[in-house]
């Protein structure tokens, strides 16, 4: 198995040379649902965020991406990146996990390099799994489960739609996707309310901030 991974490893370096020709990439999640989650309403809270970097170089499932997404969504007062879980407070933790190609997958694509993509193969297994996890004053509330799926198709024909890579869904757009599908969720739950609630409605959204360590950067655009 580790073999068969290093050489989809080798595969997968000729196909960045490649990916602007034969290769067609793109992004789904689960659930589907997420790509049309909208925060329809905000809390009084000031979130505080934490993520470890995912496991696979160059992703755009990033802290910052990720912050940026959820001070985007206007669903919190602010968001305040932090690097240790916070005692008090509300806080989010994001620990994602890399899912390899299956073996089938890997198989196919090493085929296909084999015979210089002139045999089509298809992978839609790899990608990450994302859990965040809603912490009340130090005690865990709640946890949430994602996914993030990198589909890829390889065909030397397929360099005639080559451009159909400029209107796929990317890594980052699935990222904010699944970030704004927690919120919809974490909202519909009550998860970000204290045991005792607001003792009043909670207020229109308004504009975030998003900080590190506490201290305010810069006020947010609008999400488009």
């Amino acid at each position: 198995m580790n073999r068969l991974y290093s050489l989809w490893l080798v595969v997968a370096l000729t196909l960045v040379g490649f990916s602007s020709g034969g290769c067609v990439m793109g992004y789904s999640v689960f659930p589907d649902s997420a790509w049309d989650a909208q925060p329809s309403r905000s809390v009084p809270e000031v979130l505080q965020f934490k993520m470890a970097r995912a496991g696979k170089r160059g992703t755009q499932l990033s802290p910052e991406n990720v912050a940026r997404a959820l001070s985007e969504s206007r669903v919190f007062d602010a968001v305040r990146t932090v690097s240790e879980k916070p005692a008090e407070g509300l806080f989010v933790e994001l620990r994602t996990k890399w899912v390899p190609p299956s073996a089938v997958a890997m198989t196919a694509l090493y085929i296909s390099y084999i015979f210089a993509f002139t045999l089509p193969s298809y992978s839609g297994s790899s990608g990450h799994v994302l859990d965040f996890y809603v912490y009340r004053d130090g005690e865990k509330v709640r946890s949430y489960q994602y996914r993030i799926y990198e589909e890829t198709f390889v065909w030397l024909p397929a360099l005639a739609v080559f451009w159909l890579n400029f209107f796929t869904p990317s890594e980052g757009d699935a990222c904010r996707a699944v970030t704004w599908q927690f919120l919809v969720d974490g909202l519909e739950d009550g998860t970000f309310e204290p045991p005792g609630g607001w003792g009043h409605a909670p207020p229109a959204r308004r504009e975030p901030r998003l900080s590190i360590e506490g201290e305010a950067e810069a006020r947010t655009g609008t999400s488009g």
